[in-house]
């Protein structure tokens, strides 16, 4: 909810406070929304804020004096005049938290430039020098643009700055979109639509919210929640009864067939719709009842009706059906987005297909594709129901089709917590890329049930994929690094800067015919680094790292890491295919090899990221 709040609402926002509409079917209703300038009568302003006043300072000393922003909100950046001091290109601001937890900030959508987000402490206004560590930056996190996060203390100040990535050196105008999870949430918006598991009763709110749109279903002042069926049959939302005392009572509800909105309306049909209920007792609140398929998600829409007074209270969900187990890989239950899905192996039966870390009974299967390359954990800690059994196993593998290898990430026990029965898996995802999830019981334990998440680090997911991946990243760090110096999951072996090593992915089309392929490097000390091509897998011991690409080896180009960054081809360079010499359609296989530290692990002063392996299309 948070990255969809900050990607999509916040941009949104932007647009129409530009005089633009977010798309064309949202021009067909109301006016593109815009935070409201006059709240009711004893009410706080919302802390959502719009700023054109400044772009940032051309350097951290002067940000202080010239470009201090606060809380949550969306701040203009202007590098067209920036000269470059630590970073090329960069201007900064000073950013007070105005609430505890992550902050999450980005780029995203409101500039084509290639950019790099960096945050430091304030440390009582001393500024970060070369090499300082920082505590949040990232290069190219939705496209070209950046995104980072970072753990904020309310009143605590904090220097941002927004960059260029080295080669693109004309500057850039953009919007700075921050969101704090700690601030409130009001899901005023399908994009930003909160969450909520189980029956309920679940709080809604909606005096200070505005008007998505009218259309079918008239309402006013509409809040939106994400819910997950967990039968087949039927399922009753009801504020019958759930007004608080002194709050208006007259509600309407509207339920969506999935989670996907186009602007500011949902793209999924109408499947429910209720102003007055009509059932004794209920008096003007709503009943909306539909019919339900287990694991999918739909969208809740609850508002005043036009022109009533504001209504604040709960509201239920009650469920009815069967549950029909995901039972084996050839019949895996496909599921979208971060969850919860739900989970039941009480009356599930062992398949045998694909090994696991430990004996696993009474299986579930799932199919999950990554609408983006991030770090991913799918997690059951939190989601076990009243009485199930707590001993779980939990496997990922890859590809869409019954495995035939090993899982690449999987979890027993310990993985929530020390002494924990209840499972959790990291593993880094790619982009399009399709994985097979597997959750059952550890055999011969009581059955479980409930539900499990799939979340990434940067926050929830926002509808569809980018692009496929051209390839897939494989040979990591995570054992028979050189020096026990093991890297994360996806990542190659640790180096003197990273100890989650250096990671390298791909982006663009992987054809002979129209190459756009590109190879991204990160996690790297700012170094030389050389991208080179190989005809074969590989995983052995070379350097402080591991050999990845092996067979014929090409040297495609030498490049220096900026922020611990690079990529090939940057402008000017020719394209992979031409320098690998990729004359049909076949597999080659990719890596950066870069130098790291005096002694820091071998004698050889050089590492590697994980390998990436692309096929090659006509």
């Amino acid at each position: 909810m948070v990255s969809s709040t900050l990607h999509t609402c916040l941009a949104a926002l932007w647009l129409a406070a530009a005089g633009l509409t977010a798309s064309a079917e949202a021009q067909s209703f109301d006016s593109p929304k815009l935070p409201k300038l006059t709240p009711p009568t004893g009410q706080p302003m919302p802390e959502l804020v719009v700023s054109y006043l400044q772009g940032g300072a051309d350097d951290c000393a002067a940000a202080a004096a010239a470009a201090q922003i606060a809380g949550s909100g969306s701040f203009f950046v202007n590098s067209t005049l920036a000269t470059t001091n630590l970073y090329n290109r960069d201007v900064w601001f000073v950013w007070t938290a105005s609430a505890d937890g992550t902050v999450f900030m980005g780029l995203c959508g409101t500039t084509p430039a290639d950019t790099l987000l960096f945050a430091y402490p304030y440390n009582g206004g001393a500024c970060p020098v070369q090499g300082a560590p920082s505590l949040a930056q990232n290069d190219d996190s939705c496209g070209l643009q950046s995104v980072i996060s970072f753990s904020a203390v309310s009143g605590t100040s904090y220097y941002i700055a927004a960059a260029s990535f080295s080669g693109f050196n004309s500057g850039y105008t953009a919007q700075l979109l921050v969101q704090e999870t700690g601030a409130s949430v009001d899901a005023d918006e399908a994009a930003g639509a909160q969450g909520i598991v189980g029956p309920g009763p679940h709080a809604y709110d909606n005096s200070l919210l505005t008007t998505s749109f009218v259309g079918v279903c008239s309402m006013e002042n509409d809040q939106w929640f994400a819910w997950t069926a967990t039968l087949t049959g039927t399922a009753t939302v009801s504020t019958c009864g759930g007004a608080n005392p002194g709050s208006g009572t007259d509600t309407v509800v509207a339920v969506y067939a999935g989670v996907g909105y186009s602007g500011l309306i949902p793209t999924g049909n109408l499947v429910a719709c209720n102003d007055d209920s009509g059932a004794q007792g209920c008096g003007l609140g709503s009943v909306a009842s539909f019919a339900t398929t287990v694991g999918e998600r739909y969208l809740i829409r609850l508002g005043r009706f036009p022109g009533a007074a504001s209504v604040a209270g709960t509201f239920t969900i009650a469920e009815s059906g069967t549950y029909l187990p995901a039972d084996t890989c050839a019949t895996a239950r496909v599921v979208t987005g971060d969850g919860p899905i739900p989970f039941d192996n009480t009356n599930a039966a062992t398949d045998i297909v694909g090994s696991a870390c430990s004996p696993m009974g009474n299986d579930e299967w799932f199919r999950w594709t990554a609408p983006r390359s991030d770090m991913i954990t799918v997690s059951a800690c939190d989601g076990l129901a009243p009485a199930s059994g707590t001993d779980t196993v939990l496997a990922v593998y890859l590809g869409a089709g019954c495995p035939t290898a090993s899982p690449i990430a999987c979890n027993d026990d310990n993985g929530c917590a020390p002494g924990n029965a209840t499972s959790k898996v990291s593993f880094y995802a790619t982009c399009g890329q399709t994985y097979m999830i597997r959750l059952g019981r550890y055999i011969n334990t009581a059955p479980s049930r409930g539900v499990f998440t799939i979340l990434g680090d940067l926050g929830s997911f926002a509808p569809g994929c980018d692009a496929p991946a051209p390839g897939h990243a494989y040979c990591f760090g995570t054992s028979g690094c050189p020096c026990g110096n093991n890297g994360a999951p996806g990542n190659g072996c640790g180096n003197s800067i990273n100890p989650s090593g250096a990671h390298l992915t791909g982006r663009g089309v992987a054809s002979l015919s129209a190459d756009t392929l590109v190879l991204e490097a990160s996690g790297m000390p700012n170094s030389s680094c050389l991208y080179f091509q190989g005809t074969t897998q590989s995983s052995t011991a070379f350097g402080d790292g591991l050999r990845c690409a092996a067979g014929s080896v090409i040297r495609l180009g030498s490049k220096f890491n900026s922020s611990g960054d690079s990529r090939y081809p940057a402008a000017g360079d020719v394209s992979v295919s031409v320098r690998g010499v990729v004359t049909a359609a076949s597999t080659r296989t990719y890596q950066a090899w870069y130098r790291n530290a005096t002694a820091f692990c071998t004698a050889s002063t050089f590492n590697l990221t994980n390998g990436y392996a692309v096929l090659w299309r006509p």
